[in-house]
């Protein structure tokens, strides 16, 4: 999903309506740490899958939006100078590290949810249960989950 919302900002932000990239800079920088926030939330993955994912988000997401531009502006797929294979860089390292920013930011929260399922599932139990997780949360000082 943030992939497809990058694209779209992409088309919107640099071929559609040619506005100046720093708008293209910006949600790269909100969409992936704002969906790995979610995603956390909502799963509970841990470091090492937000790592594999930052970083195939962010290649994918690099050749999705050189791929727009280039269907766009009839300019060649490989960047053809270091201007360009800097930016390119640039951006893969943007949209990887909010991502990481994201996952880092909702481990950090008080009370997220996939951290309460994390914690029933070290105890041993097969699946959470609301008992369990509502004991878990009691237990390092939130409401209930």
């Amino acid at each position: 999903m943030p992939l497809v919302l990058l694209l779209v900002v992409h088309h919107v932000v640099v071929n559609a309506f040619d506005l100046k990239v720093e708008y293209l800079w910006i949600a790269c920088a909100i969409v992936p740490l704002v969906f790995r926030f979610i995603f956390y939330w909502t799963t509970g993955s841990g470091a090492g899958a937000a790592f594999g994912y930052a970083i195939a988000l962010g290649i994918i997401a690099v050749v999705g939006l050189d791929v727009s531009q280039t269907l766009n502006s009839g300019d060649p797929l490989m960047p053809q100078n270091r201007f360009e294979w800097r930016d390119n860089i640039q951006f893969l390292a943007a949209i990887s590290s909010s991502y990481l920013v994201g996952h880092a930011l909702a481990r950090c929260a008080p009370c997220a949810p996939g951290d309460c399922v994390k914690a029933d599932a070290a105890d041993g139990s097969p699946t959470a249960s609301p008992t369990n997780a509502a004991a878990t949360a009691k237990a390092r000082g939130c409401k209930s989950p």
